[in-house]
């Protein structure tokens, strides 16, 4: 917070001020002085000041209406008169306009100590409670999507139209160094700083001297104003930046996630059955064809993907996360694949053979009662998610239709044998032979007795 000082004395107010800084109270940064209400209103422009200490008796502007004037300019700054004068209409009037306290010259240092401190009190109280308020409408625009900046931020100047966002993620330790009226707590674990959007050279300069130390990695987004997309793409940045080495600030770049998504899931299901060496070789040669934004995107969603897997096979995570030491995006894949490798070897392990071929097995032996995939994916121990996944990735059919295939082939061996439809329905799991008729029809095109050739 600042101070400022009028008094057309200007020794008495040099005096004050040194007074003041002596007190040693943190949240006050400077203590300006001015020597006339003129000079004050001028000082105001330039500097946002909290608390106004000004004289009463100065000319041609007194310290009552230099009150008047910086609250037309800030309503919230406090004010205290001072006064050689022990008048009873200079207190009323500062009743009036709503002073903080009314000094007699000569003060007492007491005096001044005890009205600076229930200040700087009244401040810090203050700025708590704005912040908390702050921190919840920006909560609240990022998860509504519909709040421009100029909704929440009207008071900051700075920000009168596009902005950039700065994420950080778990916040702990040594902090980024940030301008505090920008910078709110998002969920209690995200540090978002918003500040005037420039060219990606000025703000990556600028956010290059904030991060100098700190040894963290941040996202940036687009310039945008609007709140929601803009967490959203510094967010996404964020999660891209592991995958390259050294810390830094990432900017968002524009690019087709539906797409690369969808990429995404078809390798997640692949990198479960196949040896992982194979799935890196494919790895270096998408690197190779994609910009490096979008590259890093993928990476990030391919791993949150296997750790998903990793999760419904029931493996343990241990060390798979990206940390200082880990030079680029493949120690931290490599990791990842790792775990997924052995999470399926202890399955196997623990079933005596590949889970799928067993499932096969089981099916042939089965294929005429009710089969349901939930209930044998509880007898491998592994999720329902998963197991669908995992039998995919390894037949090239879901699971229904693997069953619809053996029991239609072992329908049509039934059916040449000259069993009745009946017979045939009943064996191959159908309890109405009109159900297995339509079904039969469906795949062959012909009824099972136009197959047999009635």
């Amino acid at each position: 917070m600042k101070i400022l000082i009028v008094d057309d004395e200007f020794n008495s107010c040099e005096l004050l001020a040194g007074k003041i800084r002596s007190m040693g109270f943190e949240e006050i940064e400077e203590v300006l002085c001015a020597a006339s209400g003129e000079s004050a209103l001028e000082v105001l422009l330039k500097a946002k000041c909290e608390i106004l200490i000004t004289d009463i008796c100065m000319s041609p502007m007194d310290g009552l209406e230099l009150v008047c004037r910086a609250r037309e300019k800030n309503p919230k700054i406090a004010c205290v008169l001072l006064s050689a004068y022990d008048e009873f209409s200079y207190a009323q009037r500062g009743i009036q306009l709503g002073i903080q306290d009314y000094w007699l010259k000569p003060y007492r240092e007491e005096q001044v100590r005890d009205t600076i401190w229930q200040l700087v009190r009244e401040y810090r109280s203050n700025r708590q409670r704005s912040k908390f308020v702050l921190d919840a409408l920006v909560n609240e625009a990022i998860f509504s999507g519909d709040k421009e900046m100029k909704d929440i931020f009207p008071e900051l100047s700075s920000l009168p139209g596009e902005a950039r966002a700065v994420l950080w993620r778990g916040i702990g330790g040594q902090e980024p160094e940030l301008p505090g009226r920008w910078t709110y707590y998002v969920q209690g674990k995200n540090l978002l700083f918003l500040f005037p959007a420039g060219s990606q050279e000025k703000d990556a300069a600028l956010l290059g001297q904030i991060l100098e130390g700190t040894g963290k990695r941040c996202g940036v987004s687009l310039p945008g104003s609007r709140v929601a997309e803009l967490y959203r793409q510094a967010g996404c940045a964020l999660a891209a930046a592991w995958v390259n080495p050294g810390n830094g600030a990432v900017f968002y770049q524009e690019f087709d996630q539906a797409g690369l998504q969808s990429s995404v899931a078809d390798m997640v299901r692949r990198a479960v059955a196949l040896p992982g060496e194979e799935i890196m070789e494919e790895l270096r040669r998408r690197q190779k064809e994609m910009e490096p934004f979008p590259f890093s995107w993928f990476i990030h969603r391919l791993r949150e993907g296997l750790l998903q897997e990793l999760m419904e096979m029931g493996g343990k995570r241990g060390n798979v996360s990206p940390n200082r030491q880990d030079q680029g995006w493949e120690p931290v894949l490599r990791k990842a694949l790792e775990a997924v490798a052995r999470a399926k070897r202890e399955q196997m392990e623990k079933g005596r053979r590949e889970p799928i071929q067993w499932v096969k097995e089981y099916i042939r032996e089965h294929y005429g009662e009710e089969l349901d995939m939930t209930v044998i994916a509880n007898k491998l121990d592994i999720s329902y998610q998963y197991f669908s996944r995992l039998f995919h990735a390894q037949t090239g059919s879901t699971f229904s239709e693997y069953i619809l295939n053996i029991r239609m082939k072992e329908a049509c061996r039934l059916l040449l044998q000259g069993e009745l439809v009946s017979v045939v329905a009943k064996r191959v799991g159908y309890q109405h032979p009109h159900n297995f008729a339509r079904a039969f029809k469906k795949m062959y095109g012909v009824s099972p007795n136009a197959f047999r050739g009635e």
